[in-house]
């Protein structure tokens, strides 16, 4: 097949509004996108982890399908025996395009690719190379008698990867949205395992991060509709929200102060009231090499590298 130029300007225009468009649009767009290309009636995307596991409503994105769609395949596969069907299938097509007829299962068809017009098939895998999180993209056709063709198979393995990577920088975008900035931002799948997190959210999770990631907090208590609150500790709640197959987690930041020993709170009292180091030790009892010695190790509890910068920190938070 020869280059296409659509190619370069839907490759284009999914980087351009990556930065622009909130987390629960920007997989739409995508589709969107692309669907005049391909010219697809509707269309799945799969963020999970563990894919020996079949897939309920909190790991999926539809696109032009209904809620009862996934219902449906997870009571299906599990009347048939199917349970590892995902897997089987995930495996043989990881970093490739497969198209296909409506599936070869007779009372799978029957019962549920027929219902929803799952007559012609084009699926793609894509997995995580640092979290390990599978990315499964299918578009469907409604009409058995216009399969995809080669091309498209090849158009949707060349645009896959950009698929997954421009949802990853819009990902990126929206945790430096102002909105969020009295917390740090994550996105996971339904086992709790991370697509994409800020430095700053594994930092406060602490030594939560590792039982979190996969003892997999999420369950059927989850309420996709609301802002639900998991909590870690006494000082640690996380908000979950629940994006379309993905999950949002908020957990607010620390104040800065809160880094600190009381001393050490004691001298960043004195220093936001501009004083400098002979009056903050006069005030304190102690002596200037001592406070100098005490401002170093703030600069580096604070992630600063100056005086103006820890002043500035301290009376933003």
């Amino acid at each position: 097949m020869e280059w296409n130029p659509k190619l370069s300007d839907v490759i284009t225009h999914l980087y351009q509004h990556s930065a622009s468009l909130e987390l629960t649009q920007f997989r739409s767009f995508v589709f969107t996108t692309v669907q005049e290309l391909l010219q697809f009636d509707s269309a799945i995307w799969i963020n999970i982890s563990r894919i020996r596991k079949p897939i309920d409503k909190f790991d999926t994105f539809l696109f032009n399908q209904p809620p009862e769609m996934i219902n449906n395949y997870h009571k299906v596969i599990y009347n048939l025996g199917l349970k590892n069907l995902l897997f089987e299938q995930a495996i043989k097509m990881e970093n490739l395009a497969v198209s296909s007829q409506a599936s070869t299962i007779p009372e799978l068809y029957e019962q549920h690719c027929k219902p929803f017009g799952l007559e012609q098939g084009l699926t793609t895998v894509r997995k995580g190379i640092f979290n390990g999180v599978y990315s499964i993209i299918s578009l469907y056709r409604n009409n058995v008698l216009a399969p995809f063709s080669e091309e498209d198979r090849q158009m949707l393995q060349w645009l896959a990867p950009h698929f997954v990577e421009s949802f990853r920088q819009n990902l990126i975008h929206n945790f430096k949205n102002p909105q969020f900035d009295h917390c740090y931002n994550a996105i996971c799948d339904s086992h709790g395992v991370f697509v994409e997190s800020q430095t700053g959210f594994v930092e406060r999770l602490g030594q939560y991060v590792n039982s979190f990631r996969f003892l997999s907090p999420f369950n059927e208590d989850i309420d996709p509709e609301k802002v639900n609150t998991i909590t870690l500790s006494n000082s640690i709640n996380i908000e979950v929200r629940n994006i379309q197959g993905l999950f949002h987690l908020q957990v607010a930041k620390l104040q800065a102060s809160a880094k600190l020993s009381p001393r050490e709170q004691q001298i960043t009292a004195e220093l936001v009231r501009g004083f400098p180091d002979k009056i903050i030790a006069n005030n304190l009892n102690i002596s200037s090499k001592t406070v100098r010695n005490q401002l170093s190790d703030i600069y580096k509890k604070l992630h600063v590298r100056s005086r103006a910068e820890a002043i500035s920190l301290l009376l933003s938070s």
